[in-house]
């Protein structure tokens, strides 16, 4: 039975609302943390690469036991971590820990990169300037263990791949023996959206002692970065009109300058 005109308006309708696309909607993965042994260079050595391990969790303290490296064994990452409503400050908090899969004999790397995309700016497009610190609890003998640290802010959602955003920091440095934090010069942008991601590069690197038989199984290394992003207002411009205003202000004195009545001829 064909339908009444109404009818056949309304059918179009849904028709055409049906087919409409969904509006997207911003998915994130939450958390990456990639474990890998690499070289001198930054390569991956032969048996160090491993999956990546993500989580959809979007706050809270994520923990990361990684398999063994060619070097490396009982790696653990843990990160702990400020996302998912808006702030001012948002911080990312990554330790890592391991233990040398037997005696260690000249220099080796381990590379930990974290990253999380579930950052939400209380100043949506204001500048924000990121800095981190550097420490390391590592207890090592037959040489020593340096964490050095690094972070970037990114744009984009995992599992990616996400974009910088800004510049990152310089870097920091954090040696045992010896202890202590150190910091890096601050990066940042000129422009943060609402929602952004922080990434984190932490290089553990085992040196060993070349007068001594190496560094001993029994050592533990490791290294911890905290990482922080401060955001501000983004500047308001002023508005249209007042900036008009502003402009005419000189220009409407030296017109009635120029249109000021001749003094009359003295007598």
């Amino acid at each position: 039975m064909p339908l009444p005109r109404h009818s056949r308006w309304v059918f179009a309708g849904v028709l055409a609302v049906a087919a409409l696309p969904a509006a997207p909607s911003r998915s994130a993965a939450g958390i990456a943390v990639t474990v890998e042994e690499v070289n001198a260079a930054g390569q991956v050595v032969p048996g160090g690469g491993q999956p990546t391990f993500f989580s959809a969790s979007t706050t809270g303290t994520f923990t990361v036991n990684a398999l063994p490296t060619p070097s490396f064994q009982a790696i653990t990452v843990t990160v702990d971590r400020t996302t998912g409503t808006p702030n001012e400050t948002n911080t990312l908090t990554s330790n890592v820990a391991l233990r040398p899969l037997g005696v260690l004999t000249g220099d080796h790397y381990l590379r930990v990169t974290v990253t999380d995309d579930g950052y939400v700016n209380s100043h949506p497009n204001g500048p924000a300037t990121v800095s981190d610190t550097a420490s390391t609890a590592a207890n090592v003998r037959g040489g020593t263990n340096t964490a050095q640290v690094q972070t970037q802010l990114k744009t984009g959602t995992l599992p990616g791949p996400l974009s910088d955003l800004g510049t990152p920091t310089t870097g920091a440095t954090a040696t045992a023996p010896g202890g202590g934090t150190t910091s890096s010069s601050p990066g940042g942008a000129s422009a943060v959206p609402e929602h952004f991601g922080v990434e984190q590069t932490i290089f553990v690197i085992a040196h060993a002692d070349p007068t001594q038989e190496g560094i001993t199984t029994n050592s533990t290394l490791g290294g911890r970065v905290v990482s922080s992003v401060v955001s501000s207002p983004a500047a308001v411009p002023a508005p249209a009109g007042v900036a008009l205003a502003l402009v005419g202000l000189p220009l409407l004195g030296l017109r009635r300058l120029l249109w000021r009545k001749p003094a009359a001829p003295a007598s």
